[in-house]
């Protein structure tokens, strides 16, 4: 594709439960591919690529209320490149994202980061970072919650610095990424459900909101049962 002041593949308007394989988008004027905050859930971008586009090759950005509500959207692989302007590669503001398997460069070094997050309980897997400038592999943004990051070849640095982790055999209900599901987990559900915190990777129904059947799944669990997750 290639647009004039456009994006590439916009998902926006409460679409939900898509699956886009191995999509392209270069040389747009936007972003390469973006989502806009409206409650697009469930999305998936299977071995996409997005390259020389000004805005950004993957980004979420707010709807018109301000909202970023593009939850449990999903890069898998695919390769993400060359900056045409000083944003960074890819953005995930949306929480419950998922970033695992991909290539993340730049060419010309006009990139401001290659990933910023700035999504609450993002999962960020085994992707890997080239050609960026000192601590910007992946910039992430203070006071989320629970950010998953593990396995990422991320030889250029980190901000904050980010320990290279890796990544533990862990079921839906392991909240803590610790590799077991114990009584921390249930005690994160209990969090999640009242309020203490927001609701997040206890949304085991994937509904959007946590309640009393999660924290029962994440308690079967831990005491050995398989983690149940959707409705």
């Amino acid at each position: 594709m290639n647009q004039n002041g456009k994006n590439g593949i916009d998902v926006t308007d409460i679409s939900t439960n898509n699956t886009f394989n191995n999509c392209v988008a270069l040389n747009n004027n936007g972003s390469g591919i973006k989502t806009f905050g409206n409650f697009n859930e469930h999305n998936v971008f299977n071995n996409c690529t997005a390259k020389y586009n000004t805005d950004g090759q993957f980004g979420q950005g707010p709807d018109s209320f301000g909202n970023y509500g593009d939850y449990y959207n999903s890069i898998n692989g695919g390769v993400f490149c060359c900056a045409r302007g000083s944003n960074s590669i890819i953005t995930l503001a949306s929480q419950l994202s998922t970033m695992s398997g991909a290539a993340v460069s730049d060419d010309d070094g006009l990139a401001s980061d290659g990933l910023v997050v700035e999504s609450n309980y993002a999962t960020v897997t085994n992707n890997t970072f080239t050609n960026f400038k000192g601590l910007v592999d992946v910039f992430v943004k203070s006071g989320l919650a629970t950010l998953t990051y593990c396995g990422n070849n991320a030889p250029d640095g980190t901000t904050p610095s980010l320990e290279p982790q890796h990544c533990a055999a862990a079921s839906s209900c392991d909240l803590n990424w610790d590799g077991v599901v114990n009584i921390l987990d249930v005690q994160i559900a209990i969090n999640q459900v009242l309020g203490v915190v927001q609701c997040g990777n206890a949304d085991l129904m994937q509904t959007g909101f946590c309640t009393a059947i999660d924290i029962q799944r994440v308690i079967n669990a831990a005491l050995g049962s398989t983690c149940k997750t959707g409705l």
